[in-house]
């Protein structure tokens, strides 16, 4: 994919669009060929606007912009295919599932016809994934083509008309929709045979090691939140994003203060503890959106292993770190 929209160079082989031969040198080409592509990490600024993240690289106008204009232009498309997206609000306010949007847009404002999806629902809910799916046939109907990658077989057989599966860099696999399942998919992906393993549950769990007592997550909210997880638990929480999950996450790890209730670890109070203070008693947090919150993506795995960790005595020693 990366290939097909200029990001990589072929070592060997040759690309046709519309059966003639393309060089696709960078993005610009891939573009003037009608290829948009959709990233799975967005590729958008968060301090502009949604209308200035789709238009950047590609304003309207001469010596001034016309931004009236490329307005115009992308209100036209969020009109056509029921995007439901303010263009005027900032993107880092926005939700996952509307982000995605945006980059479909971008790519539909650049004149896609082809569009490459990828790994387009890992962080999106089940409803977000029926809305993106919504859009997408929507755009079939349209006349594009779409390129969909994932590794989720049941998005797979609900979405696509031909499936392709690669294998260790490899085509191995190719088809109509409708003349496949899951099972054939699975053993194609993984080459072996697949058996589906279901985690036995009902074992004993131990004492309380985490427990969240009437928290209020958001100012406006009628209700509290509390729950318990017990040692040798697995407690997951569900929901359509902005209804909490984040605050709740922020909270718990001390990213955000606790306004109302109380949050305790093996029985100690923590929600007036720091992040440290909260690590030394245990506490691991892996953020819901790990290139903001959680890597710095010009550090290398060790320097990444090390953040908030730095002080450890066991890769400290006199201000000299040892791993």
């Amino acid at each position: 994919m990366n290939i097909l929209f200029g990001l990589y160079h072929p070592d060997e082989g040759e690309i046709y669009i519309h059966e003639k031969k393309a060089a696709i040198v960078n993005p610009n080409d891939a573009y003037a060929l009608g290829i948009g592509m959709v990233h799975q990490h967005f590729m958008l600024v968060n301090q502009l606007t949604v209308l200035e993240n789709i238009i950047i690289g590609k304003e309207q106008g001469g010596l001034f912009l016309d931004k009236k204009k490329s307005e115009e232009q992308v209100a036209e498309l969020v009109e056509r295919f029921g995007f439901k997206v303010n263009l005027h609000e900032k993107v880092i306010n926005l939700s996952a599932g509307m982000r995605q949007r945006v980059e479909i847009l971008k790519t539909l404002y650049r004149g896609a016809d082809i569009i490459i999806l990828d790994e387009s629902t890992a962080v999106l809910t089940p409803q977000e994934v029926e809305e993106l799916f919504k859009i997408l046939r929507q755009l079939r109907k349209e006349g594009k083509t779409i390129v969909f990658i994932t590794h989720k077989l049941n998005e797979t057989m609900a979405l696509s008309d031909r499936i392709t599966v690669i294998c260790k860099g490899k085509v191995v696999f190719e088809c109509n929709t409708a003349d496949t399942n899951e099972k054939e998919l699975a053993t194609q992906m993984a080459d072996r045979s697949v058996e589906n393993v279901v985690a036995q549950r009902g074992q004993k769990v131990g004492k309380a090691v985490l427990e969240v007592r009437n928290i209020k997550l958001q100012d406006k909210a009628q209700e509290t939140v509390s729950l318990t997880v017990h040692a040798g638990e697995i407690l997951g929480t569900a929901g359509v994003d902005g209804n909490g999950q984040q605050e709740l996450e922020a909270m718990l790890s001390g990213n955000q203060k606790v306004k109302e209730g109380s949050i305790l670890i093996n029985g100690t109070p923590v929600e007036k503890m720091s992040v440290k203070e909260r690590k030394k008693l245990g506490f691991g947090y892996i953020p819901s959106d790990r290139h903001r919150n959680a890597m710095i993506s010009g550090f290398s795995i060790t320097e990444n292993f090390l953040l908030g960790y730095q002080e450890n005595p066991r890769y400290c020693k006199k201000r000299i770190y040892s791993v």
